[in-house]
């Protein structure tokens, strides 16, 4: 299988996925025991910060991302690409 670590070994490379940061809330435990149906909500707002937290710690570091999202609200990935694109990156969906 031919991967991008193939073809760029070179280069810094990550994922971001912002679902994954919602286990690093306070309580994430305690919401998944009594209502697991607002957990999602109630850790949005956290979860997002430490996404763009960590594009941002990507800019920084010059290296390629892959983000992961949802078109549930277009303006995000939309404004996504606009930014990397004023951080000199070129961005496909």
């Amino acid at each position: 299988m031919r991967t991008r670590a193939n073809f760029h070994p070179q280069e810094r490379f990550f994922a971001v996925e912002g679902d994954s940061f919602r286990q690093h809330h306070p309580a994430y435990r305690s919401l998944l025991a009594r209502d697991p149906l607002r957990m999602p909500h109630a850790t949005a707002q956290a979860a997002g910060r430490w996404t763009a937290r960590a594009i941002e710690y990507g800019y920084e570091q010059r290296a390629s991302m892959l983000v992961e999202g949802t078109w549930r609200n277009a303006s995000v990935p939309m404004g996504a690409i606009e930014q990397a694109a004023e951080h000199g990156y070129r961005g496909t969906m």
